[in-house]
């Protein structure tokens, strides 16, 4: 008994006997041999259209698509493409180019990613399309344009909206902000008082940085700038110790003209309660620190006491001529803060702090000289009361460079 088999307009047959149990035996069509069953099927450069390959009954048993170490494509030419398994659809490409890997949870909740020509986003929706999102977009950099690592929550349409993190095109982290102010950068709108960071290990409350309204703080360089609560006038909170590897307790004074004074310089208060060099003019005497740990009445670089606003930060996308705008305030905020600086300098007020006199013995006590209308120090043994009195520190021990230290007086 012969089998037809037709092909196009051509009508041949086999026989039966020809053809196993597995259909396992091979169809000629013109060069390509065909094998049906559960065996590897061999299509040489062949084109299928409208064709569905699936894995269940009915269908091909077990599909698999190869072309050895060459390419295979697979093409729509006004439709999507999709892929099912078990009967269900599972992952598609849309004719908008998106990439959709839906899940068993739901209805049909897709996960997909799109390249919209600025940015490669991973986005989550159901049937009433994106909504509660979570969306991640990766910038590229088409025609060499700077782009941002974004990332987004309860995605609504407007990605502005809903912007929660970026990494910007120079590799600094934005929280809560597209603009650039340094290497991490978070800004948060928050009641005074909330934790902004909170990080706790075995105990309760190791550590929490929380939200300020008031400043106050120098705008000098300094490896931390810290606001204070605008009720209590507190910056920190500390449960232990505060270690500090400076030797004194300074504090910040007006000079009563311009003159420059060393560290461990003896100098006068005069009766303005400004710093003189004039011997004459002194009502006490105090000593230039050195190394201090602390340092109080750090108000002279503040924008309260300049008069000045210090610029806020450009964003990402600012114009050149706020560009322009912003270097130009820098630049004046940073002279009038020099300026400043030159007007005050830092006294001990305790600890130890060694001082520009030499030939001095442990014991001697260091009082201040006229010298030629100048002040300097002088080391003695056995002062007066008059001595005494305005002496700046007693000598405990000498410096290898032949200067005396001294524990600070201060009247």
């Amino acid at each position: 008994m012969a089998v037809p088999n037709i092909f196009a307009n051509v009508t041949t047959s086999i026989p039966l006997s020809q053809l196993d149990t597995n259909f396992a035996t091979a169809i000629t069509l013109g060069n390509t041999a065909v094998y049906l069953g559960n065996t590897t099927t061999t299509i040489g450069n062949l084109t299928l259209t409208n064709v569905t390959l699936s894995s269940g009954t009915n269908n091909i048993g077990s599909t698999s698509i190869s072309n050895g170490t060459s390419n295979v494509s697979i093409a729509s030419s006004g439709g999507n493409v999709t892929m099912a398994a078990n009967g269900t659809e599972r992952m598609r490409i849309t004719t908008a180019g998106a990439t959709q890997i839906k899940s068993s949870a739901g209805a049909t909740p897709t996960y997909s990613y799109t390249n919209d020509g600025e940015c490669l986003e991973f986005r989550y929706n159901d049937d009433a399309g994106v909504r509660a999102a979570d969306i991640v977009a990766i910038g590229n950099t088409p025609a060499g344009a700077a782009m941002n690592m974004r990332f987004f929550t309860n995605f609504t349409g407007t990605d502005a909206a809903a912007e929660r993190m970026r990494i910007n095109s120079v590799g600094n982290l934005l929280l809560g902000t597209t603009t650039n102010v340094a290497l991490l950068t978070e800004i948060q709108t928050t009641t005074e008082g909330n934790s902004m960071h909170y990080v706790s290990g075995a105990g309760a409350g190791d550590y929490s940085l929380n939200a300020m309204n008031s400043g106050g703080q120098n705008n000098a360089a300094a490896g931390i700038k810290m606001g204070k609560n605008s009720s209590t006038s507190r910056s920190i909170n500390a449960g232990g110790t505060i270690n500090a590897s400076g030797a004194d307790y300074a504090e910040y004074m007006v000079k009563a003209g311009s003159f420059t004074v060393a560290k461990g310089d003896v100098v006068g208060i005069n009766i303005q309660g400004k710093l003189t060099n004039v011997f004459a003019d002194a009502i006490a005497f105090v000593v230039k620190s050195t190394d201090p740990s602390y340092v109080g009445g750090d108000v002279w670089g503040s924008e309260q006491a300049l008069g000045l606003t210090y610029p806020k930060y450009l964003a990402d996308d600012a114009t050149d001529a706020e560009k322009s705008k912003y270097a130009s305030d820098k630049s004046a905020f940073e002279t009038a803060l020099e300026v400043a600086r030159q007007t005050v300098d830092r006294i001990a007020f305790s600890g130890q702090v060694p001082v520009n006199v030499t030939g001095a013995t442990a014991g001697q006590y260091i009082i201040p000289i006229n010298d030629n209308g100048a002040i300097k120090g002088e080391a003695i043994s056995n002062p007066t009361f008059e001595q005494y009195q305005i002496a700046v520190g007693k000598v405990i021990a000498i410096q290898s460079d032949g200067r005396a230290k001294i524990i600070v007086k201060v009247a």
